[in-house]
């Protein structure tokens, strides 16, 4: 039974809270709830879409394949995650190093330069007297440089971790159009294969659409609320989504093909694997063309305050000679 192989699984080496929460589970199961009932009381270790889908599937009694669903849905979750944050960490890691290499050039660097040229100041370029007068700036107000750097660091870590400044951070984000249309593909992934699931598992559609309307950015669930709506009024599926801009031209035509077979569930779930190969794909000439260019535009910048610096040097050994 399903409280058995839960006893069973206490064991080995899991950790203490997830042997905490299977030793709660089998004693729920063992006092007779059901195995939903009973995954209910652990909100934070599953999620209500797994809860859901085992309720549906104590109906028709195909129990264990809508666990191997959930499985494969969190895997190509996780996948898609994986793949966008991997993308993340070396264009970040770039950014960094170049304006803490910057950063070395302007509070260190340029202040020494400055003494030297400050007797020729007249003569040199506008960029080098316009670099030269910041080095002056830092020199004599090093402590009020330093804070003011100190208290970049600390709001940009705060904003890392606060909700509501990655929100905003994100929207300013999407109004680039390659990144918005990208967020909406990655949207509409999520959508697609949860709501598939939950109808693969015997859940009618209005249900289905309302319990993965949390999943959804808040931008979109307006419209969403707009669809369930109309489903609810006996309106087909692939014209709601249509109307309320919640697919593509090709998922259309593919709801349309789930509709006529009867295979709804199925069908979202390829709708949803080929929005995971297109970003898969973006993703991959992403990691191929934006670290090259990011790196390129900081060599740049570094590279203008080192001329910068050394161009007065230069015009100096030109002239004696």
């Amino acid at each position: 039974s399903v409280a058995d192989r839960s006893s069973g699984n206490t064991g080995g080496k899991a950790h203490d809270e997830s042997q905490d929460v299977l030793r709660k589970l089998t004693e729920s199961l063992y006092q007779g709830q059901s195995l939903s009932q009973a995954l209910q009381h652990f909100p934070q270790a599953f999620p209500e879409l797994y809860v859901a889908s085992v309720r549906a599937s104590e109906k028709t009694g195909d129990i264990v394949p809508t666990l191997q669903r959930f499985v494969t849905y969190q895997q190509q979750a996780d996948t898609i995650r994986k793949q966008i944050i991997s993308a993340s960490i070396y264009p970040a890691v770039v950014f960094v190093v170049g304006i803490v290499v910057a950063l070395f050039l302007l509070v260190y660097l340029v202040p020494k330069f400055s003494r030297i040229y400050e007797d020729m100041n007249s003569d040199l370029p506008f960029l080098s007297r316009m670099l030269l007068k910041w080095g002056s700036f830092a020199s004599d107000n090093m402590s009020l440089v330093l804070l003011g750097i100190g208290g970049m660091t600390a709001l940009a870590i705060y904003a890392a971790s606060n909700a509501q400044a990655r929100a905003r951070a994100l929207t300013l984000l999407w109004r680039i159009q390659s990144l918005r249309e990208r967020w909406y593909l990655v949207q509409l992934s999520r959508l697609y294969r949860s709501a598939g699931m939950l109808l693969r598992g015997g859940i009618p559609a209005v249900t289905a659409f309302s319990m993965v309307g949390g999943l959804l950015h808040p931008t979109l669930r307006p419209r969403l609320e707009k669809a369930i709506s109309r489903i609810r009024e006996g309106q087909p599926i692939s014209l709601v989504m249509q109307n309320c801009e919640l697919t593509t031209p090709v998922a259309v035509r593919m709801l349309r093909v789930g509709e006529k077979s009867g295979k709804m569930g199925d069908m979202m779930e390829r709708i949803a694997l080929f929005y995971d190969e297109d970003t898969a794909r973006w993703v991959d000439v992403f990691t191929r063309v934006f670290p090259p260019l990011l790196l390129l535009i900081i060599a740049l910048f570094i590279g203008t305050i080192v001329v910068s610096m050394y161009m007065p040097i230069f015009e100096l050994a030109g002239g004696l000679q």
